[in-house]
């Protein structure tokens, strides 16, 4: 956000009670693009991933990739929330920096619908924000999707982005450094993308309550060969210690995703 960092107050000559524009502003191609995409004809069931963490049965949401750096998520006093990113944007991230928005008396909060808006009101002088709070995992997602069998039965919360309705979910606190999670493939496809092998989960290298856990995860390959044999592997440091004497090939693709860890042991994680 433009050089606001801490709680602080912006005094200003007032003009009482006047909401600048913003809701249902004009928006780029690429931003009309990600917001059709979020529409109810696209809502989705997220669906829990088996994976693995020390030979542990672990359960995890996909989120989908991820910037891995914090955006905001505005919470009007009065009114209702506001982002600044969306997915299918460039340098989207479900992380977010929540900052607390005070409208002074007058100033029609529900009519508060867009981060523009809110920096015209703080310049003004006719709000007050502070922040930035916790970072939170806030992932955006179609109208009308759910979690299946989410241990802690969230509903969906609904926000503004330049004036358009979008929904998402408060997972709450995280970490916004991402940790390792091991993937393995047996190849290529025709687009680069690495192939999963049928019958081996992924390997996790952290889990809620573990020190230096977090919901986004930096994925690594791991290329294996002909003898391999699925669903063998349940520990990622028995991968990492068998990738480095050669017996797989380890790479990293650049690729950060949201995965947020919700079963351990057949048991809600402690989030």
């Amino acid at each position: 956000m433009r050089g606001l960092t801490l709680a602080w107050f912006v005094a200003a000559t007032p003009l009482r009670g006047q909401v600048s524009a913003g809701p249902g502003a004009d928006v780029s191609a690429a931003e009309r693009g990600a917001l059709e995409q979020l529409g109810e004809a696209n809502a989705t069931i997220f669906e829990l991933v088996d994976s693995w963490f020390a030979g542990r049965p672990i359960q995890y949401y996909h989120f989908g990739r991820d910037a891995a750096r914090p955006t905001i998520l505005y919470r009007v006093r009065g009114g209702s929330d506001a982002v600044t990113t969306l997915p299918g944007l460039e340098g989207y991230s479900a992380l977010r920096a929540v900052y607390v928005v005070e409208p002074k008396p007058g100033v029609d909060a529900p009519a508060v619908r867009s981060q523009a808006q809110i920096e015209d009101l703080v310049r003004r002088g006719l709000a007050r924000l502070a922040g930035p709070g916790t970072v939170i995992n806030a992932p955006i997602v179609p109208q009308g999707s759910r979690l299946d069998r989410d241990p802690a039965e969230r509903t969906v919360r609904g926000a503004w982005y330049r004036g358009y309705r979008v929904s998402y979910y408060d997972l709450g606190p995280v970490s916004a450094v991402a940790i390792p999670l091991l993937v393995f493939i047996s190849e290529f496809d025709e687009n680069g993308e690495g192939v999963p092998v049928d019958g081996q989960p992924s390997n996790a290298s952290a889990v809620p309550g573990v020190a230096g856990y977090s919901d986004m995860w930096q994925i690594r390959l791991v290329l294996v060969g002909d003898r391999f044999e699925p669903g063998s592997y349940r520990d990622h440091r028995r991968a990492l210690a068998d990738a480095r004497a050669g017996r797989f090939q380890l790479m990293d693709p650049g690729v950060v995703v949201n995965c947020p860890v919700m079963y351990l042991d057949g048991k809600p994680a402690a989030r």
